[in-house]
């Protein structure tokens, strides 16, 4: 079998192409330079909801990723539209967590409030660039099937399955923002909710969200099932 006989299932190249531009606008994003100079009123209840935006985002994509997305890679009956609402669902809530970074690098404070701050901003980082990780690895899945099933030293033959797995860990300044938010109780006074939001687990931001298997059968001469 050459590689030119190798072809990927019909809903897989609308899933990829529909993947490359989010993909793509999540690098520039992350190279996009802010200008700071939002002078928050209360520091302390910005950072806390701004957390709150990294809790969300979470919990929705576990559902997008296992329900949504997941799912749809494993139909070859599916549709285009189906596909691409999947994609459309992920790119929201991604937006979401893009406009929030955004926000916590625009913020201008300074001291303590300062070292805060910059703490929540490779807290978001530290996210987004396993975001970016699994979109990379996804891409290249899919832009080169054959290539990744033998850089995986898997069967080249029969039925093959490579899982894509998004893990999601805690950033390691997780716990300088709970020391920190630990400093503020007496300034923040009744904001319980927030001291308690800042835990070095990272509140669950920690573990496999979602494991998505791309999977084909490798006949003689096609590379999937393409039901078109």
């Amino acid at each position: 079998m050459n590689d030119e006989s190798v072809t990927l299932p019909r809903h897989l190249q609308i899933f990829l192409e529909a993947v490359r531009p989010v993909r793509s606008r999540l690098y520039g994003a992350l190279e996009q330079r802010v200008a700071r100079g939002v002078e928050p009123l209360d520091f302390p209840g910005c950072l806390y909801d701004l957390f709150g935006v990294l809790e969300r985002f979470a919990q929705n994509l576990d559902c997008i990723v296992n329900d949504r997305i997941g799912k749809v890679v494993q139909r070859n009956d599916v549709s285009k539209d189906e596909i691409l609402g999947a994609v459309r669902d992920f790119e929201r809530e991604l937006d979401s967590l893009l406009s929030a970074y955004q926000s916590v690098r625009a913020l201008k404070v300074c001291g303590d409030d300062a070292l805060a701050r910059g703490l929540m901003e490779e807290v978001y980082l530290h996210l987004l660039h396993q975001i970016r990780g699994w979109l990379d690895e996804l891409v290249e899945v899919l832009s080169d099937p054959l290539g990744s099933i033998k850089k995986r030293g898997l069967p080249t033959s029969g039925y093959v399955e490579i899982p894509i797995n998004l893990t999601l860990t805690p950033a390691p300044q997780f716990a300088k923002l709970a020391a920190w938010a630990n400093a503020q109780r007496e300034k923040i006074g009744a904001r319980t909710r927030f001291h308690a939001a800042f835990k070095p687990d990272g509140l669950g931001l920690l573990g496999t969200l979602g494991v998505m298997w791309l999977g084909w059968e490798i006949g003689e001469h096609l590379f999937g099932k393409d039901d078109d």
